[in-house]
């Protein structure tokens, strides 16, 4: 199941997953929150959790900045803990939006 709200400045989407890998029962979810300051920058936040044969826990922060001719430069720090090990991440992104909407 998942749900998508736009408040603009804010975007809200969340989603829970349920099922069963190998015999075992397994659920989780994911929220992201993106606030756009301008029409150039966004900060971005992800919080997530997954309970199964795996434990695993999420938070992600970053900030998004479009460029010129449909790229986009995006930074984000990501602290994972799974099964009971920390791990800590910095992520450098460039993209290119190929595709849009009509």
């Amino acid at each position: 199941m998942d749900a998508e709200l736009d408040l603009f400045p804010w975007l809200l989407r969340a989603e829970l997953i349920t099922g069963r890998d190998a015999g075992h029962a397994v659920h989780g979810g994911i929220l992201l929150a993106d606030y756009d300051i301008d029409a150039r920058l966004s900060l971005n936040s992800k919080l997530a959790w997954w309970s199964g044969l795996d434990d695993a826990r999420e938070i992600t922060l970053g900030a998004s900045y479009r460029l010129p001719r449909r790229f986009t430069l995006r930074a984000a720090d990501t602290w994972q803990r799974l099964n009971g090990y920390d791990h800590h991440s910095l992520a450098l992104q460039i993209y290119w939006e190929f595709s849009r909407a009509l």
